[in-house]
């Protein structure tokens, strides 16, 4: 089975906000000789910075469980594409609220909670995922 979708993460809260969408796509198929069964494969195609590649790669960690539980723990390879965000007025977490919002959407998961805060003192928003903690195993 085939799902397809695409959305657009937007947050203002101050004088600037960050907005990325990107469009999905989903195959869901059941186990194959080579592949364990609830086998979770993301992928990211086009151009992007590393940095958002990493960052929805987490997103779309964040969701896994949620998303294998709600197909019954079949295969699923996720593909995310036509990234499309500002140079400026950007913040790289942004991409991962986009990730979890697109696999929400694609799949019908009810959305989490994503607290993003605007901390006027280092004019940036706060998400509550510290992306500066995932090494370099992800995605490099």
């Amino acid at each position: 089975m085939r799902i397809e979708s695409n959305y657009l993460y937007r947050v203002i809260r101050a004088s600037w906000g960050i907005h990325i969408s990107a469009n999905g796509s989903a195959n869901i198929f059941d186990s194959e000789a080579n592949l364990a069964r609830g086998e979770f494969r993301f992928h990211v195609e086009g151009d992007c910075l590393p940095g958002v590649r990493k960052a929805l790669a987490f997103g779309a960690a964040l969701t896994m469980s949620r998303i294998l539980q709600e197909v019954n723990y079949a295969n699923v390879d996720i593909i995310i594409n036509n990234i499309v965000h500002s140079d400026v007025d950007f913040q790289t977490e942004g991409a991962v609220a986009l990730a979890i919002r697109l696999l929400e959407k694609m799949f019908n998961l009810d959305e989490s909670e994503i607290d993003v805060q605007f901390d006027h003192d280092l004019n940036r928003y706060t998400f509550p995922w510290d992306l500066s903690k995932l090494g370099s195993f992800w995605l490099d």
